[in-house]
């Protein structure tokens, strides 16, 4: 394997992409930067701090896991979105994630969110893929 294989482009994961055919998210588009970008280590590490010792001494609970999670994707990740709509096919904002990525109801909704994030890094490694394949093949 290639060293340069094993890379991923820390620019794209701060400034953020594009993200679409997000598995179970039909045609929503999300805009978004990578997880563990420096925004996000940077709130992860404060809400976590701010859970007492005695609820994270032997790891966050799962409430506690999930509402960090959210914050960070809605503050540190989450950029923009397309093809969202609400039942009266009026676009939703993306300034109204929060209440959304928070609603046990819209877990599909979050976990795209979170995928997108995740995918990021591959993203950038599949466009890299391509492009190295075009540019052999030409």
């Amino acid at each position: 394997m290639k060293l340069s294989n094993l890379t991923i482009d820390p620019e794209a994961i701060e400034r953020g992409i594009w993200i679409d055919n997000i598995p179970e998210c039909g045609d929503l588009r999300i805009k978004t930067r990578g997880l563990q970008n420096s925004a996000w280590r940077a709130l992860f590490n404060k809400l976590v701090q701010a859970v007492p010792v005695r609820d994270r001494r032997s790891g966050l609970s799962t409430d506690d896991s999930e509402r960090i999670t959210t914050q960070c994707l809605v503050e540190t990740c989450l950029l923009d979105w397309e093809n969202l709509v609400d039942e009266a096919g009026a676009p939703v904002p993306v300034t109204e994630a929060g209440k959304y990525l928070a609603d046990p109801k819209f877990a599909p909704l979050r976990n795209g969110v979170f995928l997108a994030a995740s995918m990021v890094a591959d993203q950038y490694a599949a466009d890299r893929a391509d492009a190295e394949k075009n540019s052999s093949a030409a």
